[in-house]
């Protein structure tokens, strides 16, 4: 069954303004330097698409998956409208559980996506990323700073105290969409522990900043290596 934030998603991205067109900035430095042409590159929680169209464009082979059948949907009619058949590339599927074999990929990407899972299924998530790259590939994943507007200490899980539900009160920030659902936020201790069985772990902050510097959207950009294949890894720890 789907939580409240997936149904909501699902709803989300039926909207114009959940489906962004163009590449981030960060994906896109982020590839270049990184991987060569058909390098094979997933998009975990691909969303609308926008990144695996680039990958394609690129000349890359692109997956994606999104829990959102809406989102997938989008995904795979952009693709075709760009020129690109990839629909076996794209599948409904969860970040805790990738439906992909083990060292498939030379790199995973997961733009703001982490953040909307509890911090079990971030955990889950970031295993199941280590599992499908291959021996030296890399990843991107945006994580979402305590430092970031929409964090509200006083709505915290008291378990987890960097997990609050969203409650903006102005409906002309982006914010006002997302009031009801939870949302994991980090400190760079956390992401580092996170992270810690990848070989490297590059951890940077990025802010932007709105009105007048009123309020600001603060990301950790965090970029790992994986250290071995996967099976050798396991096989070390048992």
């Amino acid at each position: 069954m789907k939580d409240a934030n997936e149904l909501m998603w699902e709803e989300l991205h039926k909207e114009i303004r959940h489906q962004p067109k163009y590449p981030s900035e960060e994906v896109i430095r982020f590839v270049k330097r990184h991987f060569k042409e058909k390098a094979k590159i997933l998009d975990d929680g691909c969303g609308a698409g926008r990144h695996v169209v680039y990958l394609a464009k690129e000349g890359y082979e692109p997956f994606g998956i999104d829990i959102s059948n809406t989102g997938v949907k989008c995904t795979k009619l952009r693709l075709r409208e760009a020129g690109f058949d990839y629909d076996a590339n794209i599948v409904a599927a969860s970040c805790e559980s990738l439906p992909f074999e083990n060292d498939e990929f030379d790199g995973v990407i997961s733009y703001g996506v982490f953040y909307y899972l509890h911090l079990e299924e971030i955990e889950k998530s970031v295993n199941e990323i280590y599992r499908v790259l291959k021996k030296g590939g890399k990843t991107l994943v945006i994580l979402r700073s305590i430092e970031d507007y929409r964090f509200n200490p006083n709505t915290v899980n008291e378990l987890n105290p960097h997990e609050c539900v969203i409650d903006e009160k102005d409906d002309t920030r982006s914010a006002f969409k997302e009031n009801g659902m939870h949302m994991q936020f980090f400190d760079r201790d956390e992401v580092k522990k996170l992270f810690g069985k990848f070989k490297s772990v590059s951890v940077n902050s990025l802010k932007y900043y709105h009105d007048e510097d009123t309020y600001a959207d603060v990301d950790f950009i965090v970029v790992c290596e994986n250290r071995v294949n996967y099976d050798f890894y396991k096989n070390r720890c048992k």
